[in-house]
């Protein structure tokens, strides 16, 4: 009797690193998981080492192909958008990955978001103008020492992983369609947007569905088998939505992780010309359109920080349920890493509105 196939999907987050090992109904046998240090070396500043992240995507790899029953038939990939990092043209990082909530770029933002050429270069590519976006951060790094020089690559954490365990340069469209680079009608990088941040495009990964199926080298270092199946896959939150389902147009979902997000399947690809809204390719016939926040779980995290607690989310929910509806009158803006939609201002800050004798709970429940 043959073993029983599973496949390994990989979600390269915020804050951790996961996989799953699934069967080929759906089920899930097995979990990994591995957490991710994000460094802040000064203000605006958000970056994680792609070192670190490669090892850890590795490990969980490693643990489920050592753990679960049968055979392998693939890994695919799950990735966080809008992180942007310089390598050499051996895939070696000359920098660290400035992750999504990174906004030193928001000079270049603000400049970019407020002209002729931010609007047109927003209806090439869907995707806001934001110091979030890989559009910004690239103008920031030219900026700052990263000119054209023979081999230079821009790369987000996908590309180069899948560089680096198959030999092949190479990113989604779903990927690509966050940031700020790609034209979402010819599937191709947008002269436009490399015109105005200076990227060339040899200095980008080539384009690939989400389905592109590649295979992994031989490298025995990171205990991942040669041979094995490897889907280049798509954006953490397109994946969000397939995933939950909701693949009829008027149907919307929150997700609430590190950051959030209300999205919903957008027919055809229309367009809005809303410049407050995303729009992100999922596959040849979906796009996911909808707002971002940058102000998730992180408020928790960064409540704890503030108040020396270590609460879990369900220990916070528990605490805040304490207090009344309504806090007794107390609002809390949570803008604790600036704000996406509706107002893409990184210099947005976090405050009580009307604190005066409210307790912890009210605080935390507001």
């Amino acid at each position: 009797m043959p073993e029983p196939e599973y496949l390994i999907a990989v979600d390269q987050g915020t804050t951790s690193v996961k996989a799953h090992a699934y069967s080929p109904t759906g089920g899930i046998h097995l979990s990994a998981q591995r957490f991710i240090s994000t460094y802040r070396p000064q203000p605006d500043f958000a970056e994680q080492n792609p070192e670190e992240i490669f090892n850890a995507v590795c490990e969980v790899v490693r643990e489920l192909l050592a753990r679960a029953p049968g055979t392998c038939a693939g890994i695919s990939l799950s990735c966080a958008m809008h992180g942007i990092m310089v390598i050499d043209e051996r895939g070696k990082p000359l920098t660290n990955l400035l992750i999504w909530s990174d906004t030193r770029s928001k000079m270049e933002a603000r400049a970019l978001r407020g002209s002729a050429e931010g609007a047109l270069i927003f209806y090439e590519t869907g995707t806001p103008i934001h110091p979030m976006s890989p559009l910004c951060k690239i103008k920031w790094l030219r900026h700052h020492g990263f000119h054209s020089t023979k081999g230079l690559k821009w790369a987000s954490f996908k590309d180069f992983f899948l560089w680096r365990v198959t030999g092949v340069f190479v990113l989604d469209h779903s990927l690509a369609s966050a940031s700020g680079l790609f034209n979402r009608d010819t599937r191709n990088w947008s002269s436009r947007a490399l015109d105005w941040c200076g990227a060339r495009p040899d200095e980008l990964p080539g384009l690939v569905p989400a389905r592109h199926v590649l295979k992994t080298g031989n490298n025995p270092a990171w205990g991942i088998p040669p041979g094995l199946p490897v889907v280049v896959g798509a954006s953490d939150g397109c994946l969000a939505q397939l995933g939950s389902g909701a693949m009829q147009p008027g149907t919307f979902t929150i997700s609430l992780g590190t950051s959030l997000a209300v999205r919903v399947v957008n027919p055809g690809g229309s367009f809005s010309s809303d410049s407050k809204l995303f729009h992100y390719v999922l596959d040849e016939k979906h796009t996911i359109s909808g707002a971002a926040s940058n102000n998730g779980t992180a408020v928790i995290d960064w409540w704890n920080a503030q108040h020396g607690s270590s609460q879990s989310l369900d220990e916070f929910v528990q605490s805040a349920q304490q207090a009344p509806a309504g806090c007794e009158g107390l609002i809390f803006r949570p803008y604790v890493y600036g704000e996406r939609a509706p107002f893409y201002d990184p210099d947005l800050r976090p405050s009580f509105l009307g604190l005066r004798h409210h307790s912890v709970v009210n605080q935390q429940r507001a």
